[in-house]
């Protein structure tokens, strides 16, 4: 029987990056995860925009990302990763990223398991499309990093991350934003793909991009504050 051994990395005192603990002795278990609570800082989290206007002023999409404590009702001492814009184009992607480093020529399965603050209702109407079910929360991993590249006139990713609803290559839906029907204030919500992990074979150098987004179709704001985010990595034998 496999012999699956299962490490928990807390960031900010271990390093996300297999090339620094890797030595002679070294053997990278079969399964481990890396668990971020952003207590110690962003943790090396970027951001991004996409789907959007490039050739008009990009103020007017308020677009926004900062280091921030979650908002009230919820504890004002937890910090968190918060990112925001207004849908103008009827397909805002908002997203954050992280490089990490594995064993090159590896198959693994990823698996997400995202924590998030949400103040969007279910079931409500809202201009081009429901404040919490048209947005929708995708991840993926990659061997190229994520960006935005720009195409006709309009903001695209280097990745195939699907239109709103539908998954792509490289980005699967995993959920949406909304919390319940009631909802009026920010909320602990989570969406994962734990049933179905995500698949992706490093290259040589063992180096890949997770990547976390939203794919708007609700033309107005979203705001939301990614307050943990654990990351399952197995290896295919």
């Amino acid at each position: 029987m496999k012999n699956l051994k299962k490490i928990t990395v807390l960031i900010g005192i271990i390093t996300l990056a297999y090339s620094c603990t890797k030595n002679d002795d070294y053997q990278e278990p079969d399964e481990f995860e890396f668990n971020f609570d952003f207590s110690k800082g962003k943790d090396e989290w970027l951001h991004g925009f996409a789907d959007y206007n490039s050739e008009i002023d990009e103020s007017i999409y308020a677009l926004g990302f900062k280091f921030s404590a979650l908002p009230e009702p919820l504890d004002v001492n937890q910090k968190s990763l918060f990112i925001t814009g207004v849908n103008r184009s009827d397909d805002l992607f908002m997203y954050i990223k992280r490089k990490v480093s594995l064993a090159p020529n590896t198959t693994y399965n990823i698996s997400f398991d995202i924590e998030f603050a949400s103040i969007y209702p279910t079931n409500a109407v809202g201009v081009g499309g429901a404040p919490g079910e048209s947005v929708y929360m995708k991840a993926g991993a990659v061997l190229v990093e994520p960006n935005k590249v720009e195409s006709d006139g309009i903001w695209r990713m280097n990745l195939d991350i699907g239109n709103q609803g539908l998954s792509g290559a490289d980005m699967k839906v995993i959920g949406h934003v909304g919390v319940a029907d009631d909802t009026v204030a920010y909320t602990l919500v989570s969406n994962n793909n734990l049933a179905e992990p995500f698949i992706i074979t490093t290259d040589t150098k063992g180096e890949a991009w997770v990547i976390i987004g939203t794919d708007s179709g609700f033309e107005s704001t979203t705001a939301l504050y990614y307050n943990k985010i654990s990351i399952k990595i197995e290896k295919q034998n």
